[in-house]
């Protein structure tokens, strides 16, 4: 928040002072502008994203003092990109990379200034003018520190961005059911027979004619035959034990398939 202080001798002052009450020296030059920015703090501090970048815009504009510039012009290109991110409102951005760009001829020490203008003109797809922004510099001086390391600084931003992300490390089964159901070419492959042989032979097994079964002759002396109850064709042919089995192939399948 803006703090109003005597340029004599460091006193706080009220908003509405004007002179200092401990040394009777006059307000600070730009008063209101400095009022202004603290009332587009305030505004921004409360949500009213729009209304505070008006009222920093109006504060500059009035005449902050020189100190107070740089800073200034950097909070509004930092205000005004998070009004583009939340509004969705792409011409901000180029009104941000403007502030930040004012930053900086105003103090081209300031770091923060240049990350935030070279990453502005990223979002805005203009890398390329960014670099030609600091190449230009560098060909005007050849010892330009700030230019060469701002190039370097961009040329690590497009080799990250160039980087494919790494791929996320396989999450190995927790239990022996889950790797039991894990897939893999071998249990694909066996599920799959399975299934499609299951299918041939309940078709099979419908088409086979039953058997007529041999007597087992005559039980205790009564005279009587029965049939023989089970035998090894009508376990071949039932179509009903196919169907089961290729029912649990297609079922182990699936949950193959779901465990990917």
């Amino acid at each position: 928040m803006i703090s109003l202080a005597c340029e004599t001798c460091g006193a706080p002052m009220a908003a509405a002072e004007a002179f200092c009450a401990k040394c009777g020296a006059a307000a600070p030059a730009g008063k209101a502008a400095l009022l202004q920015m603290a009332r587009a703090e305030q505004a921004w501090e409360a949500g009213d994203r729009s209304g505070a970048t008006a009222q920093l815009e109006r504060a500059l504009k009035s005449g902050l003092p020189q100190q107070q510039l740089p800073l200034a012009w950097r909070k509004l290109g930092v205000w005004l990109e998070k009004e583009a991110s939340e509004s969705g409102k792409a011409e901000l951005l180029a009104r941000a990379g403007q502030a930040f760009k004012t930053a900086l001829s105003l103090n081209d020490a300031d770091e923060m200034a240049h990350q935030l203008f070279i990453a502005n003109w990223g979002k805005q797809g203009l890398m390329s003018q960014a670099r030609d922004y600091y190449q230009a510099r560098l060909q005007a001086d050849a010892a330009d520190a700030v230019a060469l390391k701002q190039l370097n600084v961009i040329k690590l931003s497009a080799d990250f961005l160039a980087m494919r992300p790494p791929s996320p490390a396989p999450i190995e089964p927790q239990n022996a059911l889950e790797r039991w159901l894990k897939p893999s070419p071998w249990k694909v492959g066996m599920a799959g027979l399975t299934l499609v042989s299951s299918v041939v032979m309940v078709v099979v097994s419908l088409l086979h004619a039953p058997a007529t079964a041999a007597p087992l002759g005559d039980l205790a002396g009564f005279g009587a035959s029965v049939p023989m109850p089970i035998s090894l064709e009508s376990i071949l042919y039932d179509p009903g034990a196919w169907a089961l089995q290729g029912g649990f192939s297609a079922l182990l399948l699936y949950f193959m398939y779901r465990s990917r």
